[in-house]
């Protein structure tokens, strides 16, 4: 909602979950950390998530850090769906808010008697329709576009 597109959404959450998996017990054992790091992988929900993981083939202990994996995923959902349903619900009734940078979404005006993937926008305001085939077979003319004129 409030990013463009996918990558950057993409890219933003790498950001995020690259420091937080590599804080965590997932690669290395945290004895073997600073015990400024230790406190902080004592608390990282990929700690727990991989703990419980790896204690289940293992078989060493498996409940308490699937509870707190649960904590965890309960408190992201807790805070952020609020947030996302928000931005949503900005979003589809048009009100501005923090959603208001998002772009408006692109107006699709139909050509008379055309279905809509023979209907296509253009940035200039003509309209355009796409004939279904583009070989010029069958009397029709080569080009694959006719012009319509202005809006």
């Amino acid at each position: 909602m409030l990013a463009g597109d996918a990558e950057k959404v993409q890219a933003f959450a790498f950001t995020i979950i690259f420091p937080i998996t590599f804080t965590s017990s997932a690669f290395v054992v945290v004895d073997t950390m600073p015990g400024w790091l230790q406190a902080r992988s004592d608390v990282n929900p990929v700690t727990h998530l991989s703990d419980a993981l790896r204690g289940l083939p293992l078989g060493g202990a498996v409940a308490e850090p699937v509870l707190w994996s649960l904590v965890w995923a309960a408190g992201v959902a807790l805070v952020f769906y609020p947030l996302a349903m928000r931005a949503y619900r900005a979003k589809v009734s048009g009100a501005e808010g923090f959603v208001g940078r998002c772009r408006p979404p692109r107006q699709v005006t139909l050509v008379s008697g055309a279905s809509p993937p023979l209907a296509m926008p253009r940035d200039d305001g003509e309209r355009v329709r796409r004939s279904a085939s583009t070989s010029g077979r069958g009397g029709r003319s080569p080009g694959w576009a006719k012009r319509l004129g202005p809006g």
